[in-house]
């Protein structure tokens, strides 16, 4: 009987080979890019981003992010009972002159002998006396912040705000009125050539914020 001749199997092993160099040849470039560094470039690149995140952005945005904590935290609460000893002794009878200075115009309301006048013009008594009576119950409040990078938002920077100047013989105060708060009946307050910013409380910014004519008699 003659004898069975084997299948050849090269055909087999060379469907192998292709599988095994195929494997190889997928597998290489996933080796290569887990290998693969970032270029000097790229490198310096990310570093200069990371450098001026740290030396510009974050200082800039700081004062903004600050203030945004602390008025959140204050947004619920009381303005602080702290009384200001600086308009003690300011009434009718003692005061001279009130100044008041708005990017839109700049007025003095003089004391006279019979009454208060604006350029020889008569000032509404109830006007003056509404002034007078917010001094009294002016409440200085709660230190909100000492950084002066954060004036202009608050209204309160040397080019915003009502600029008051109260003259009582040789006294002078000199402070200036901002932007309302969100704390009922409060508004920013600073003294003049100081950083330090107030929420403070009462009518004192809704009389000073009137225009010139609005303090005239009828």
């Amino acid at each position: 009987m003659p004898k069975l001749k084997k299948k050849s199997t090269s055909t087999s092993k060379n469907v192998v080979k292709k599988k095994i160099s195929n494997k190889i040849k997928v597998s290489k470039p996933l080796k290569s890019l887990k290998n693969t560094e970032l270029s000097p470039v790229l490198r310096a690149f990310f570093v200069g981003i990371f450098i001026v995140l740290t030396t510009v952005l974050i200082p800039a945005i700081y004062p903004s992010v600050e203030l945004f904590i602390t008025k959140k935290f204050l947004i619920n609460t009381t303005v602080g009972d702290i009384n200001n000893p600086v308009f003690i002794g300011l009434n009718k009878d003692t005061v001279d002159s009130i100044t008041i200075k708005t990017v839109q115009e700049t007025f003095t309301i003089q004391k006279t002998t019979r009454n208060w006048v604006i350029d020889g013009k008569e000032v509404s008594k109830n006007r003056i006396d509404t002034l007078f009576k917010s001094i009294r119950s002016f409440n200085l409040g709660t230190l909100l912040s000492k950084n002066p990078k954060n004036h202009l938002e608050l209204g309160i920077s040397d080019l915003l705000g009502s600029f008051v100047t109260i003259r009582s013989g040789s006294r002078e105060v000199n402070f200036v009125i901002g932007n309302p708060s969100s704390v009922l009946n409060s508004f920013y307050f600073r003294f003049l050539g100081s950083n330090e910013v107030y929420l403070s409380s009462g009518d004192l910014r809704e009389i000073i914020t009137i225009r010139k004519n609005d303090w005239l008699e009828d």
